[in-house]
């Protein structure tokens, strides 16, 4: 599922979302750059990660995602991440 798009000037575009086969959640962040990386820059091992936005920084090579998590089903909390590309 698909929750965030964000195009660079220079081609580069951020994906966000969520893989769900029925008893994980995963959620995921792609870039597509002439070829698809698959970032996956979330936190590993959280209940619950979902990434409901992703914006890169101009003229840096960071990309921003947000949405939030929760330890517990029904605990969530806020999460904003930072991944810095090589």
């Amino acid at each position: 599922m698909l929750y965030a798009v964000d195009a660079m000037p220079s081609g580069d575009t951020w994906f966000a979302g969520l893989i769900d086969n029925g008893s994980v959640i995963t959620a995921f962040v792609d870039r597509y750059q002439k070829r698809w990386t698959d970032m996956r820059v979330i936190q590993a091992g959280k209940h619950n990660t979902q990434i409901t936005a992703v914006t890169s920084v101009p003229g840096s090579p960071n990309v921003w995602v947000v949405g939030d998590y929760g330890p517990t089903p029904s605990n969530h909390y806020d999460l904003a991440e930072r991944y810095t590309c090589k």
